[in-house]
């Protein structure tokens, strides 16, 4: 009887320690499967965000650039033509300025007149050719090599952009006291039209009879006795 119950014991024992191992080889199979499983997940978050992005996403991208760069376009053309017609008549004002003082210091005629060479006066008005200052004792408004002093030499504009004058004129000249002498009431008016048209960039410079100058924007209100508007 005592044989027996031993062996019954000893019976239960291996079995629970069967039962105990298997529970620990599945309890550690578990582990390892979601170890695993954890492990596989890592690489592949880890690829999806190397991968970039993907073809339906950089269209997308691409038409949203499209799109913003269509609408700014303008815009941007608008401002680059205001910022290049600013210089250039701010250019042609800063000279017309150094004529006039030249001819207060000096205490004689000072004429800028349209030049394509930088050397001689040119018969036509197109003052986007450029110009040149020089001093003109006699006042005829040619440049006399025996005589006359070349004081400034400005080559055309950069740009395609138009100089006008109303009325046309292709010199202005100033007296030793400053006055430019062959301006009419009204005053002398030099328009700086862009190419292509843009009138926001339309630029002007009034000279009145006195030889002061002023730079206008297209649509500003007339000055009292201004010949014409800038347009």
């Amino acid at each position: 009887m005592g044989r027996h119950r031993r062996m019954y014991l000893s019976t239960v024992t291996q079995v629970g320690a069967y039962r105990q191992l298997t529970h620990c080889l599945i309890t550690s199979g578990i582990e390892m499967r979601r170890t695993n499983y954890q492990y596989k997940q890592k690489n592949i978050d880890n690829a999806t965000a190397m991968a970039g992005f993907s073809m339906i996403e950089l269209m997308i991208a691409m038409i949203i650039s499209a799109v913003i760069l269509t609408i700014a376009m303008p815009s941007f053309r608008s401002y680059i033509q205001i910022h290049q017609a600013n210089k250039e008549i701010r250019n042609l004002r800063n000279d017309l300025q150094f004529a006039r003082s030249e001819a207060q210091k000096e205490g004689q005629t000072v004429t800028a007149c349209v030049s394509a060479d930088g050397i001689t006066c040119t018969t036509g008005q197109d003052w986007q050719s450029g110009w040149i200052l020089f001093s003109d004792p006699n006042n005829n408004q040619q440049i006399d090599s025996s005589t006359d002093v070349l004081l400034r030499i400005q080559t055309g504009l950069s740009s395609r952009n138009v100089i006008t004058t109303t009325p046309g004129v292709k010199a202005i000249t100033y007296n030793r006291n400053g006055f430019a002498l062959n301006t009419k009431p009204g005053g002398l008016l030099f328009t700086l039209h862009t190419s292509p048209v843009n009138n926001s960039a339309t630029r002007c410079l009034l000279v009145d009879a006195m030889g002061r100058q002023q730079i206008q924007i297209a649509g500003e209100a007339v000055i009292m006795n201004q010949r014409a508007a800038c347009a």
